[in-house]
């Protein structure tokens, strides 16, 4: 086994204003991008949880997710969160604009057939939340997120409210998300 030499440790370590604590240069550097990368992926879950109002919130973390570089991000992987990104800004812009005048379905709506506009947002969701590089936490908090989305279309379901069609499909996608963030987790920890 190799032994650390003192002066190579002094060469690579940096001290804080207080001397207290010893950080590399190279972990400094990497510290903002991972923070800024944590932060973001809560913010895809916390504005999942209201997919119309947090839509802002979810799009600032999929902006976030996309502009920071990690160490070790392939162009693949940078491509994969831009893409994500652009996808959910597409996503949000049809919702916001079909809210506007008078959502999907129902005396007021749109035709049931305009809600195709809405699928660049959660398929933009999942790509950015099962990314590689995400936080181990991520895929586990998702699984919430998903199951979420059936309680909500279970108890809407029972209480006659809302067209059932889409509650089918968003209990569909709850389950989806559910079961894909399990095996994403899984994959997660059998790679250790």
């Amino acid at each position: 086994m190799r032994k650390p030499d003192s002066a190579g440790i002094a060469r690579r370590a940096t001290h804080c204003r207080s001397g207290s604590a010893l950080m590399s240069a190279p972990t400094r550097r990497h510290l903002a991008p991972h923070h800024v990368r944590g932060v973001g992926c809560v913010a895809l879950l916390l504005g999942a949880l209201d997919p119309l109002e947090g839509s802002w919130i979810v799009l600032a973390g999929a902006v976030a997710l996309a502009v920071v570089a990690r160490p070790g991000h392939t162009a693949a992987e940078r491509r994969q969160d831009v893409l994500a990104a652009v996808m959910i800004a597409v996503g949000v812009a049809a919702m916001w604009i079909l809210s506007g005048v008078g959502g999907v379905g129902g005396p007021a709506g749109q035709p049931v057939a305009w809600a195709i506009t809405l699928l660049p947002y959660p398929v933009g969701w999942l790509l950015a939340i099962w990314a590689p590089g995400r936080p181990r936490w991520g895929a586990p908090a998702a699984i919430a997120v998903g199951a979420w989305y059936v309680t909500i279309a279970v108890l809407a379901l029972r209480m006659g409210r809302g067209e059932p069609g889409f509650l089918l499909g968003l209990a569909g996608f709850g389950a989806a998300v559910g079961l894909g963030s399990a095996y994403v987790t899984w994959r997660q920890r059998s790679r250790g």
